[in-house]
């Protein structure tokens, strides 16, 4: 038989319940490890040495070592894989893996071993050496995500990202830690973050797109990332204003309520939203520079973020600069000062300006219309979706497209002409 050889003893009871470690450091192989697959016998027994499978050299699939040894109580060869641990993403340091353990392998199967009883006879079952770790997978999902665009990469990766820093140390668990329940418990975290249900589905999607990845190439068997999807509703959330609408509140405010005009000029030019604006100082403005910092506890995704002010609005915010810096920009009652604008103030004093102008009922215009009117603007006017990303202070540019798309912009506009 070629590729068969006969030896002396050999032995091996082979057993999938424990798992196998193989490692001391890097690639230190241990022969008590390999040993305890493979176990002694007196009798000469077939065997086929271990092979290192590199699927062509595709770092994107599971290498895997392959072997076969005599099993005396069934009496034929037995097939065993023994697949590479995913810390290894390497080429270099893969081979190197493969080598030491065909090495200890193909010692140990010269020296008389066989595995030994039937347990491990009939389907092979590869993964169950060494249970594949939700890190694992998530590695190699994000290895598989090179194929696609290059501005989906990094915001595919980093809603994955998402999920295993919600999980902390449970992602370095089994993957069977993903149950429907586990997944459950990330949706409504995701909901307690204040994203709608539109957002909440589309990450969530994206998610199993992405665990998907490892099926396809043969990490995992199935796809654990089950989610019920939650029902999308039109919101008014996301209204912008209608021109001669916009016009009017604007006028109205310049006139009757000036300090509100201001505040929604900073919502309009520079997106910043309301919780954010209430705590900002003048400090936070850099005159010279001409930017605007948002520092982490202030900002929604905890994160401090500098951007430039829009010409338009720093022309209406240079004055400040004869302020004290521990002053809030927009404090109570609109005006530059030590004490902190109440919380709602702003957005009821909006709701009277729009109750004034007979806007309020028949619309569905809020404060936040004017963040939207402006990125709906932006976009038309010609600024580019990574432009808007970083205005945005949105962590990829999946979140900015989504945004859009809630505004009923097109992100590639369709000219029709005459056919």
């Amino acid at each position: 038989m070629p590729g068969r050889q006969e030896v002396t003893g050999s032995n091996p009871v082979f057993s999938t319940k424990p798992p196998i470690k193989i490692f001391i450091g890097g690639f230190c192989i241990v022969a008590s490890s390999i040993a305890s697959i493979l176990m002694r016998s007196t009798k000469p027994h077939q065997y086929v040495l271990a092979k290192l499978y590199t699927r062509k050299g595709d770092i994107k699939k599971r290498w895997y070592v392959e072997f076969q040894a005599w099993n005396e109580e069934a009496g034929a060869l037995q097939k065993k894989q023994i697949f590479c641990p995913g810390k290894f993403k390497t080429i270099k340091q893969r081979e190197i893996w493969g080598s030491d353990i065909c090495k200890e392998i193909n010692s140990l199967l010269e020296k008389g071993f066989c595995f030994k009883g039937t347990e491990d006879t009939g389907a092979l079952q590869p993964i169950a050496d060494q249970p594949i770790t939700i890190n694992e997978v998530f590695d190699l999902a994000i290895i598989k995500a090179s194929s696609l665009r290059k501005k989906s990469i990094s915001g595919y990766t980093a809603i994955l990202e998402k999920l295993r820093t919600f999980l902390g140390d449970r992602a370095a668990g089994p993957v069977e830690l993903i149950t429907k329940n586990l997944v459950s418990e990330y949706q409504d975290y995701l909901l307690s973050n204040d994203l709608s249900s539109v957002t909440v589905n589309n990450q969530l999607n994206i998610t199993k797109i992405m665990i998907g990845k490892a099926v396809k190439a043969e990490y995992i068997s199935k796809n654990p990332f089950i989610y019920t999807k939650l029902p999308e509703t039109d919101s008014n959330s996301n209204t912008a204003f209608l021109e001669d609408h916009k016009v009017q509140v604007e006028s109205y405010m310049i006139d009757k309520v000036p300090g509100l005009y201001l505040f929604t000029r900073i919502m309009y030019y520079n997106f910043i939203r309301p919780k954010e604006l209430r705590m900002l100082k003048i400090h936070d403005l850099d005159f010279e520079a001409q930017t605007l910092t948002i520092p982490g506890p202030v900002a929604k995704n905890r994160k401090t973020n500098t951007i430039p002010l829009h010409p338009i609005l720093f022309d209406l915010l240079k004055d400040l600069r004869v302020y004290p810096g521990k002053f809030f920009i927009c404090g109570k009652n609109f005006k530059p000062g030590i004490h902190k604008l109440a919380e709602n103030y702003p957005y009821e004093a909006h709701k009277k300006v729009l109750r004034q102008l007979k806007l309020y009922d028949d619309y569905q215009y809020t404060l936040y219309s004017w963040r939207h009117t402006g990125a709906i603007r932006a976009y038309k006017a010609g600024t580019d979706i990574k432009t808007l990303q970083f205005l945005f202070r949105h962590s990829s540019v999946i979140y900015t497209e989504i945004y859009l798309k809630s505004l009923k912009l097109q992100l590639q506009e369709i000219r029709f002409k005459l056919w």
